[in-house]
């Protein structure tokens, strides 16, 4: 009787790890939906190199460098669903003090800043 009692919550406690298992990937395989933005290299600070990485449907990406004073470079960038890519905007040699580069996608935005010596 024992034995029976022991293998009865033994398979059920079997089965109730494999519904856990099976709802927790479940979850993680759901489509993301977020993007990022980071410098390539954040210890040199005259290379403003950074890596845009896409999660959402949205392609379209702003990008814009400045200084406090006035903006430095701009541009656009496509990046598709589930790829990332790099952008290397240049830093004029005149360029010295905090420099922020700011992506928009859509009506989000991230900033990063680097000072410049």
């Amino acid at each position: 009787m024992n034995q029976r009692i022991l293998a009865i919550i033994i398979l059920l406690f079997s089965l109730a790890s494999g519904v856990t298992l099976a709802f927790v990937e479940t979850q993680q395989q759901r489509p993301q939906n977020w993007w990022s933005a980071s410098f390539v290299d954040s210890s040199d600070s005259a290379n403003l190199a950074t890596t845009i990485e896409n999660y959402t449907a949205v392609r379209e990406f702003r990008w814009e460098a400045r200084t406090a004073e006035k903006s430095i470079v701009s541009g656009n960038i496509s990046v598709s669903k589930n790829k990332s890519t790099i952008i290397s905007p240049e830093v004029p040699a005149d360029a010295h003090g905090e420099i922020t580069l700011t992506v928009w996608h859509g009506t989000e935005s991230r900033s990063l800043s680097k000072i410049i010596q």
